[in-house]
């Protein structure tokens, strides 16, 4: 499909592309908002508008959603073309927010419903030389299979990291990490490192555990080493230790959307919903009720609608007035990463082996990340076709310290998450990281 800014591939654009054909629109539909209805997942279509999966429209509004591309005319969110005759419509494709503002502006910031009518179709003119149709997301992106696997190796390892490693009693290890804590042990990372050391090969936690808590007394103001702790204690199901450093880094940085966030989830997955309904509150405040369509307002976004949803007769909210997104997507995969600086690519390469590449450093803007903006989330819809492959490649964090990143995967049908992290210091090079799998299985490399 031609449109005015670009040519849309549905096999190699990198998204999810939602389309019907005019043969599958019924004769009974009266406008184009009827003969929309129903037809398209992750897509809710209202009295005056659509609302799309991921878009920045008002989640308790019926307007400001999905804009309208009519045979390369424009149309606003809440301004249907009910004129269309729906008997004369080629087709109707549906795209999201993060596909569309790059190519229609704001206007498209809920996401854009492109219309080829049989009359108006322009898809087989001639491309016109003024436009850039080569864009990354819509070149013929094969993957090779050329990402490799991480660096697990003992001679890969820091150099504290082998000395532990050589010694063949916990005793002896243990001594080790006492000898080469005087020369390290003003690194945060160096206490992550052997406490998965610790946890992984002697399989004693409660030793690993203290080891790892020596971040938070040495630690204790900053916000990066602590965040690195959170996602360690978040991965280990140890959600009360996690809260409580969520509070500390929310009690240094309570301005940050990041802060509200993370503590506002842990309190939700740990009951407190009025807790977690007040922090996300003030996240909408903080941003001036003007939600982003990328980064953290998009999680934050869908996670109050969920609180909302599941959990307002618990804390006495009419629920009525608001819009809910019946249908998720499979799953919902979320990144944060702890160091503001850290500049990385995400590779996600779809069952016919398609993919598409995201950079946090070009995807979120300077203004976002001084808001405290660290994170983005990603649909992964169609999980049974087959699997996907989640790559990583780190471009560095203007520091000679390691990255880390924190990975959610929400299975939306059951609302289980399951947390991965990892540690970046190798620049330059695409890693293999995770693979998801029908129905659910989800397996780090």
């Amino acid at each position: 499909m031609t449109t005015n800014f670009g040519v849309l591939n549905a096999r190699a654009s990198g998204f999810m592309i939602k389309q019907i054909s005019g043969d599958e629109i019924t004769n009974l539909s009266g406008t184009i908002l009827d003969a929309m209805r129903g037809r398209f997942a992750g897509v809710s279509v209202g009295t005056r508008s659509v609302l799309v999966r991921g878009g920045s429209a008002r989640f308790d509004s019926d307007v400001g959603g999905a804009a309208w591309d009519v045979d390369g005319n424009l149309y606003n969110g809440d301004s249907p073309p009910y004129h269309i005759n729906v008997n004369n419509v080629k087709s109707i494709t549906v795209m999201p927010a993060s596909w569309a503002q790059a190519r229609y502006g704001m206007l498209a910031s809920g996401g854009i419903v492109i219309i080829r009518t049989i009359s108006g179709s322009f898809d087989d003119m001639k491309a016109r030389k003024d436009h850039l149709y080569d864009q990354p997301m819509l070149r013929n992106n094969i993957y090779k299979g050329d990402a490799v696997y991480f660096e697990n190796k003992l001679d890969s390892q820091p150099k504290y990291l082998r000395a532990i490693a050589n010694e063949t009693t916990f005793e002896n290890a243990y001594q080790q990490y006492l000898l080469q804590r005087n020369s390290y042990g003003h690194l945060a990372h160096f206490y992550v490192d052997v406490h998965n050391h610790f946890s992984q090969k002697w399989k004693l936690e409660k030793i690993a555990n203290t080891i790892l808590s020596n971040i938070e007394e040495l630690f204790n103001n900053d916000v990066n080493a602590l965040k690195v702790l959170a996602y360690t204690y978040e991965e280990k199901g140890l959600n009360l230790k996690t809260q409580s450093i969520y509070e500390t880094i929310y009690a240094l940085k309570p301005v940050l959307v990041q802060s509200q966030r993370d503590l506002a989830h842990c309190y939700a997955k740990l009951g407190n919903y009025k807790k977690a309904w007040l922090l996300y509150g003030k996240h909408i405040k903080t941003v001036n009720d003007s939600l982003a369509t990328n980064g953290t307002d998009v999680i934050v976004k869908n996670e109050l609608l969920d609180l909302l949803q599941y959990h307002g007769a618990d804390m006495d909210i009419d629920v009525s007035q608001y819009i809910f997104d019946t249908e998720k997507g499979d799953m919902t995969l979320s990144v944060e990463w702890n160091n503001p600086n850290t500049q990385f690519e995400l590779q996600f390469v779809g069952p016919e082996q398609h993919y598409y590449n995201w950079n946090n450093a070009v995807d979120i803007s300077n203004a976002q990340l001084l808001k405290g903006n660290f994170s983005n989330s990603f649909t992964i819809d169609d999980l049974s076709k087959g699997q996907w492959l989640i790559n990583i490649k780190y471009l560095g964090n203007y520091e000679n310290t390691p990255s880390y990143l924190k990975f959610t995967i929400k299975d939306n049908k059951t609302g289980k998450e399951t947390i991965k992290t990892v540690k970046l210091y190798t620049r330059n090079i695409f890693y293999k990281f995770m693979s998801i799998s029908p129905p659910d299985q989800i397996v780090s490399y």
